[in-house]
């Protein structure tokens, strides 16, 4: 976690189990990851303004193809 003047940037890892349908992808069972950075904008007050993220979605589609034993591209 990063923080300056009206902005706090933190960098986040999730992970679980695909259990549901992702992007046409069916449930594997298996574990899948993924990363990234959300910074989030606060007004003179502390008060929540807005955030902007970015996330690593190319990566899980990876995992999710391996996983259902398709080659990677």
């Amino acid at each position: 976690m990063l923080a300056d003047n009206n902005a706090v940037a933190v960098s986040w890892l999730w992970h679980g189990t695909h259990l549901g349908e992702i992007a046409g992808f069916p449930p594997t069972g298996k574990p899948i990851r993924m990363s990234g950075i959300t910074i989030y904008y606060f007004d003179e007050h502390d008060r929540p303004t807005g955030h902007w993220q970015i996330v690593d979605r190319l990566g899980v589609f990876q995992q999710l193809a391996a996983a259902n034993g398709l080659p990677e591209q």
